[in-house]
């Protein structure tokens, strides 16, 4: 396991690339030495390593296999104990509440501007990601599963 808050490779999976370049510079201005690989969907995920990637940012809007059926094909393969942010523009606590009983850690709502992206995400990134079951635990109260956001 790595040592408390420190990430050096991230997956991140979305249809719109340019959510992942958005996403790459905004990890650039945190920490330049934190990898990011992305793919554009499910079938790209297949033949991965788990020992590459320290965590996974998951889009749950994307064509052919959405995020929470990639994320529940996910833990049946051998990155299904990675740990798993949800990273989408949705508000909908029906799918907040799926794709947390489906296996994800976490719920990141996207933010609406770059530095509340870089913000967000320095915090996210701060987390301890060595017990990704507790940060769940933290975002969930008597049955209600809350997002990820900073003010």
């Amino acid at each position: 396991m790595l040592p408390n808050s420190i990430l050096h490779h991230l997956l991140f999976v979305d249809d719109d690339e340019d959510d992942f370049l958005i996403f790459a510079e905004a990890l650039k201005e945190i920490n330049a030495e934190v990898q990011v690989t992305y793919l554009s969907g499910f079938d790209q995920l297949k033949n991965l390593n788990r020992s590459d990637f320290d965590l996974i940012f998951l889009d749950i809007n994307m064509p052919a296999v959405n995020g929470i059926e990639c994320l529940k094909r996910l833990k049946e393969t051998n990155l299904k104990n990675l740990p798993v942010v949800m990273y989408s523009t949705t508000r909908n606590s029906a799918y907040i509440e799926e794709a947390y009983k489906s296996g994800a850690n976490l719920f990141f709502r996207k933010p609406i501007s770059f530095s509340s992206l870089t913000s967000a995400l320095k915090s996210l990134l701060q987390l301890n990601w060595n017990r990704p079951q507790q940060i769940t635990n933290d975002y969930t109260d008597k049955g209600i599963y809350r997002t990820f956001e900073t003010a």
